[in-house]
């Protein structure tokens, strides 16, 4: 993959993002998946884009983490 494609590296973020944590598929088994598809790229790349992933998320995780701190549970006793 070229360094310079900003494109490939938010849709191979994307994806990768989504088959760790939606698809629950390990970080292993999705390189052995690009290494199929005969895309060479680097462990540490990919792990890269799956931290990138997390720092972009992080403020819509701590507004969801605020809003759930303020809503009271209903008291069951």
């Amino acid at each position: 993959m070229s360094r310079g494609n900003r494109h490939t590296n938010n849709i191979s973020s994307r994806h990768g993002g989504a088959e760790k944590y939606c698809d629950h598929l390990p970080v292993y088994r999705q390189m052995i998946r690009f290494d199929r598809a005969g895309i060479k790229l680097a462990h540490s790349t990919l792990l890269d884009w799956i931290a990138r992933t997390c720092t972009l998320l992080q403020p819509l995780y701590e507004s969801l983490k605020a809003g759930s701190d303020e809503q009271q549970l209903p008291d069951d006793g």
